[in-house]
């Protein structure tokens, strides 16, 4: 969430003369004017955290949240009662099925809508195969890909208006209000179809990636026209009204697969970013990039322009198997990728006893940066990624490891049956800022993480414990597997400001203003593109004295806050 630019008039006061100062600003909405911020410790704090499903299995696989700090949520379900608050717009239908719920900004229930056919949608467990993806427009519209294996899924406007096999990639898209399909369509071919992540740009282009086993997989404008081996990923581009724009097949000799909602990547210049596990040693990579290095599995990553050509690509791994997480590129254009191995890869930092989980950091162009491991004895599976404006990255997934690293952790004890994580990284990759178990006493798991407005952190997953902690509920009541989401609140630092005073003397009218000037710590003065609030300013003409009193000015940077009165 970006900060927007504007500029702001001053009427500064001078015995009896007005003068108008004109000052720029950035704005960012980060804060709610109830909230207390002097209590705050560094993700240590849960504002609010509930389950989220019926009488059957469910989980939350993706959430967003939007610049008004709505809340949207999909996941996977075989309950047909999940709370609506009587805001139900389209009923279950059979089997298991895909639903989008959204919460308004205080938490309440805006509208649930059940999503699917006669067949299965997905599966509600806790494998990310058959996950669920959404991205949400500047209109509050909800983009969602997955996977069906419903004949007669519900279409509108298709380009691609037959189910070709038991499972089928799928894209659609919802009107604001979550009450009617603006257009749905499958994608697929004669064999199994994957949709994993779908991205929305500005003018409502939506982006899909997945992965497919099917030979006639539709392609247009492609980087490669064919099923090289046994599955491939894709990626295709639909445009505002859902008809293609280009669909590409990716892969090598070997197989590619993706898992997770954290499959692709969509910067502001419209580039897609796409990520996968791959047995192929022939793929496309750009010249100097790391080359296969596994007889089993590596992972691999691309860059794609916005009308589907080839930018860059590199594999990364170790001589053993490594299993992908996901991909994320912060606003510098910096390359941010999760995953998980049973080898040894060269680490610049480490954290943890045993790391297998890892944050990898590449140029634009794909150069590898640093690489920070992290983990514990047991097996740590990373699957969701985020950065965040300060280049700060979290991560959440799942941990068999009772001694997992941990840092100023909301839940510090490990269950013993595998616990989901969130954990939070600096942009260097050499500092553990925060990092937690998540669980109770069977087994959990983290799929999605993303920050709110206000920079707090909002994840989601599926949890198999009666005993999760619950704040603030929609849904206090877990039958077997059901979704959760929890929101941790950010830190802020307060840092006092320096304050002086001068005097000047005129001869002509007014005779002398005495000024009140700010100096900032040596450390921020670099950074004076970063935020700043101004909560109250004082402009009073006193006589001949211009007196300005700032009460309280508060400089946002790197998670710190710069108060003086």
């Amino acid at each position: 969430m970006k900060g927007k630019g504007g500029c702001i008039l001053f009427l500064i006061l001078i015995g009896c003369s007005i003068l108008p100062v004109c000052s720029n600003f950035i704005h960012s909405p980060l804060y709610r004017n109830s909230r207390d911020l002097n209590d705050h410790t560094i993700l240590s704090e849960v504002a609010f955290s509930t389950y989220i499903g019926g009488s059957m299995d469910d989980t939350i696989d993706c959430i967003v949240v939007d610049d008004s700090n709505n809340t949207y949520i999909a996941g996977r379900t075989f309950s047909q009662n999940i709370p609506s608050g009587g805001n139900l717009r389209f009923e279950y239908s059979a089997c298991s099925d895909y639903y989008v719920m959204k919460l308004n900004s205080s938490r309440g229930i805006e509208y649930l809508t059940y999503i699917g056919g006669s067949g299965y949608e997905g599966s509600p467990d806790l494998n990310p195969i058959g996950a669920c993806s959404i991205d949400v427009d500047d209109l509050g519209r909800v983009y969602m890909t997955g996977t069906t294996g419903s004949s007669d899924f519900p279409l509108v406007h298709p380009w691609q208006d037959e189910q070709n096999d038991i499972s089928d990639c799928f894209a659609l898209r919802l009107s604001s209000d979550g009450g009617s399909f603006q257009y749905s369509t499958f994608i697929g071919g004669w064999g199994l179809d994957f949709g994993t992540t779908i991205k929305v740009d500005t003018s409502y282009n939506a982006y899909i990636c997945g992965w497919t086993r099917s030979e006639d997989f539709p392609t247009m404008n492609s980087i490669d026209r064919s099923l090289s081996g046994n599955s491939d990923l894709f990626l295709l581009k639909l445009d505002h009204n859902g008809q293609l724009v280009f669909s590409t097949y990716v892969g090598g000799s070997g197989s590619e697969t993706a898992q997770g909602t954290s499959s692709l990547f969509l910067d502001e210049a419209r580039n897609s970013y796409i990520i996968g596990s791959t047995t192929s040693p022939d793929l496309r990579i750009t010249n100097n990039a790391i080359e296969y290095n596994a007889p089993t599995r590596d992972i691999f990553f691309w860059k794609v322009s916005p009308n589907g050509g080839f930018l860059s690509g590199s594999y990364f791994g170790s001589i053993d198997s490594d299993e992908v997480g996901g991909i994320c590129v912060d606003d510098l254009g910096y390359i941010y990728l999760t995953g998980s191995t049973t080898g040894t890869i060269t680490l610049n930092h480490s954290i943890g006893s045993n790391p297998s989980a890892f944050v990898a950091k590449f140029t634009n162009t794909g150069n590898l940066l640093h690489t920070t491991g992290f983990g514990g004895s047991g097996i740590d599976y990373p699957l969701g990624l985020f950065v965040d404006n300060d280049h700060c990255v979290f991560v959440t997934g799942y941990t068999y490891s009772p001694n997992f690293p941990l840092e100023d952790s909301i839940d510090g004890i490990y269950d013993g049956l595998g616990d989901c994580f969130i954990l939070k990284l600096s942009s260097g990759g050499d500092q553990l800022l925060f990092s937690s178990y998540l669980g109770g006493s069977a087994e959990d798991i983290g799929f999605t993480v993303t920050a709110t407005p206000y920079h707090n952190i909002m994840l989601g997953g599926a949890v198999n414990s009666l005993d999760f902690e619950i704040i603030n509920p929609l849904n206090s009541t877990n039958e077997d597997l059901t979704g959760f989401i929890i929101e941790i609140e950010d830190e802020w630092e307060d840092i006092p400001l320096t304050t002086s005073t001068t005097t000047t003397t005129s001869t002509t009218s007014p005779p002398s203003s005495s000024i009140t000037t700010t100096t900032l710590p040596s450390d921020l003065t670099d950074e004076l593109n970063s935020v700043f609030l101004l909560n109250s300013i004082l402009l009073a003409g006193l006589g001949s004295e211009l007196i300005v009193l700032f009460l309280m000015v508060r400089h946002i940077v790197r998670n710190r806050r710069l108060s003086y009165s």
